[in-house]
């Protein structure tokens, strides 16, 4: 016998659940279409759903969960694609039923829903894993495209221009050295030009593992010594603890 082209039923419309509403949507839109031929529409931008930078990683994960497991929770818990059961609605299931099943290398042992006509080159239209294929590749696809769509680099870089922010330990622009590239000596004194001295944060070589509150005020003490001429204090050596793995877990 042979097999008609699937042409997608309206049962198999596309369930936007949970944290993931938006997502779908972005690629799908809220009911299915009927005809393979028109691409599902749908109200949901790419700027409602990547305002957040979680959002990429979140998508980035939902793509390729889906080509292991049918939904939200696994199994048929909050699931992608409606009318099918979760546990049988993830590509790689799917894929290996329509390349297998309707061949002589493998034979279906049990009788979900129907299945079992594609085992016997009895598959219809409207048989339900032929319209769960089409809908999970659409999904599969449409998120992928939308992914890349809104990761090129003018997209990428209008949003760091949009969000970028110092609000986390601004420092070490002008580092205090003796090499070449030090930009303050170690008086504080910016090489190359007279009477002008840089005290904030900006002096420290490299950025400390604590809050800068304590060290500025340090730094702005020993720069009023220096520019008052005061003999420095005695060097005293206090111990302080340091964590063994200060460099890999900081705080």
């Amino acid at each position: 016998m042979t097999a008609t082209h699937p042409t997608p039923s309206v049962r198999m419309r596309l369930s936007l659940r949970a944290a993931w509403s938006a997502a779908v949507a972005l690629v799908l839109g809220v009911v299915a279409c009927t005809d393979p031929t028109v691409a599902p529409k749908s109200s949901v931008t790419g700027a409602n759903f990547f305002g957040d930078p979680s959002s990429y990683v979140e998508f980035l994960a939902k793509i390729y969960a889906g080509l292991a497991v049918g939904g939200q929770n696994g199994g048929d818990g909050s699931t992608d694609i409606t009318g099918i059961d979760g546990g049988f609605s993830q590509y790689l299931r799917l894929y290996w039923e329509m390349e297998e099943l309707p061949t002589d290398e493998a034979v279906i042992a049990w009788g979900d829903q129907t299945l079992p006509e594609m085992n016997t080159q009895g598959w219809t239209a409207s048989n339900t894993f032929v319209n769960a294929m089409y809908y999970r590749v659409y999904f599969q696809v449409g998120m992928a495209n939308e992914f890349l769509r809104q990761t090129t680099d003018a997209q990428l870089d209008a949003f760091a221009r949009a969000r970028a922010e110092s609000a986390y330990h601004p420092s070490c622009s002008c580092a205090m050295g003796s090499d070449t590239l030090a930009v303050v000596d170690s008086e504080l004194r910016v090489r190359g030009v007279d009477a002008l001295r840089v005290v904030d944060a900006s002096v420290m070589p490299a950025v400390v593992s604590g809050n800068l509150n304590a060290p500025t005020i340090m730094i702005a003490e020993k720069a009023a010594d220096l520019i008052r001429g005061r003999t420095p204090l005695e060097l005293m050596h206090v111990p302080v603890f340091e964590h063994p793995d200060y460099r890999t877990a900081q705080r």
